[in-house]
């Protein structure tokens, strides 16, 4: 852990983490995310898992907010997913802002993984710690025609965004199509999707970077502009899924690929936003 670096979440987490052992509640802390698997720096969120009883629960989150702003001004504290997750941004005394996320855990036993974790606090010994698996190739095939598939239904819906003028739709399906080829590429060399949004580039080669990086860069937010990234991007997905599934022996969705791109292409004739070189293939 770079802990020059991250020296404003270290010295919060001391405190709270001090704070949260005196409390008979809580019955394990961990870390997970990039603090967890020791790769931080001084732009990472705190991601503080919290063991509780399941009727501790709601009590615990009562007077949650309450505490942490003991320890830095509280300027925001909201609950999701049912109060699973927390998420909390504080202020220090330095200006510097902590970003947390808190996720409430119940269960007898928890399972955490070896080397995506940091564990802060176990006394009675209820976190199971796991190896890092290897990856199997069945999994690994599942999660590609997953990807791969949502990748070609996401392209499917970009003849009627460009034709209702939905420019900002549009747009924002060129970023989720980038995320899958992002996960498409990692996967094909066994990495698994274990790194949040603020950290894809570890996932890429240098190469696939450029290719991404260029194909997100518009000239301009014409339609036709448009139009031409999102098949840049389909000719990327077209080789990095062929080149993920040959690399696992598995198949390609090539029969729901070729569907969508006929859908696509039929489409995007119809309303005169087709060219020449939209084509797939070498």
């Amino acid at each position: 852990m770079i802990e020059h670096d991250i020296k404003p979440q270290l010295e919060f987490l001391e405190v709270l983490v001090s704070n949260l052992t005196g409390d008979a509640r809580v019955r394990a802390l961990w870390l997970k995310g990039s603090m967890g698997r020791g790769k931080a720096d001084r732009h990472s969120d705190i991601d503080l898992q919290i063991a509780l009883l399941p009727e501790d629960s709601a009590p615990f989150r009562a007077d949650y907010e309450a505490r942490l702003n003991q320890i830095h001004p509280v300027l925001l504290h909201h609950e999701l997913f049912g109060g699973s997750m927390i998420g909390t941004k504080l202020l220090n005394s330095g200006g510097e802002l902590i970003s947390l996320h808190s996720f409430l855990e119940t269960g007898t036993t928890l399972q955490i993984v070896e080397t995506q974790t940091r564990v802060l606090y176990d006394p009675q010994g209820i976190l199971e710690i796991l190896p890092a698996s290897t990856p199997n190739r069945e999994d690994i095939a599942r999660a590609l025609h997953v990807e791969i598939c949502y990748f070609w239904n996401l392209l499917s819906h970009l003849p009627s965004s460009i034709e209702r003028g939905e420019t900002i739709t549009a747009l924002q399906y060129l970023h989720h199509e980038a995320n899958q080829i992002i996960f498409v590429s990692s996967l094909g060399r066994g990495r698994p999707r274990d790194v949040g949004d603020l950290h894809l580039n570890e996932l890429l080669k240098p190469v696939e970077r450029r290719q991404l990086e260029k194909a997100l860069t518009l000239p301009d937010i014409s339609l036709a502009s448009i139009v031409n990234a999102h098949f840049d991007m389909a000719k990327q997905m077209w080789h990095a899924g062929r080149r993920a599934t040959e690399n696992w022996n598995t198949d390609y969705p090539a029969k729901f690929e070729q569907a969508m791109l006929e859908h696509v292409s039929r489409e995007l004739k119809r309303i005169g936003l087709w060219q020449e070189g939209f084509e797939m293939g070498d």
